[in-house]
């Protein structure tokens, strides 16, 4: 999918506040290796920055998480709750080099609920809770990601469809006294295929 993304960042370090419009790439896979079960992977990258408030500086963002889940068998179907837990990681390519941060990661917490229309049509909605540590040292609790979206599938034949998604995320971390934020709202388009 691509989407484009308005991004709110400050660091302490470097006030005042940051404002980035950028295009984003994104892609995920998934399977289910048994019945109830399934296993995710997605990553997502500011590509192409379009705008920065802050003259001669770019900040773009890499997340990878990796994820697996348990397909509820309540509610009832047309509805689908499945409950994730795993792995991610976050890291920023910032220029000039004296601001953000890299190499975060940390479990994450990822509950969805879908609904299948009668015509294949899929709508979702998704949220996230993760807190961050740097490389594999533990950080304070309010070191952590909140995310949450929303999406609508239109079915196409052959197990194709078009993807329509609106993401919603914030961060904060405070790194040896030093508070990162980040805000980031992304509208995206993509396309889903079966194999």
């Amino acid at each position: 999918s691509v989407g484009d993304s308005m991004i709110l960042f400050t660091d302490a370090r470097v006030p005042p506040t940051q404002t980035i419009n950028a295009l984003t790439v994104a892609g995920s896979l998934s399977f289910a290796p048994i019945q109830r079960l399934e296993a995710a992977v997605s990553a997502y990258f500011n590509f192409l920055p379009i705008y920065s408030s802050v003259a001669d500086s770019q900040v773009r963002y890499l997340g990878i998480n990796a994820r697996v889940g348990f397909r509820v068998p309540w509610p009832p179907q047309p509805w689908q709750l499945t409950l994730y837990g795993g792995w991610y990681y976050l890291t920023m390519f910032v220029s000039p080099e004296d601001r953000g941060f890299t190499g975060m990661n940390g479990p994450q917490l990822y509950p969805t609920l879908s609904y299948t229309f009668k015509n294949g049509n899929v709508a979702s909605i998704y949220a996230k809770y993760s807190p961050m540590f740097n490389g594999f040292s533990v950080m304070t609790p309010t070191n952590c990601e909140v995310a949450a979206g929303i999406g609508y599938g239109f079915a196409l034949p052959k197990g194709h469809s078009i993807q329509l998604s609106f993401d919603f995320s914030t961060s904060s971390l405070l790194i040896a006294d030093i508070l990162l934020t980040t805000t980031t709202m992304t509208l995206g388009v993509g396309w889903g295929f079966s194999i």
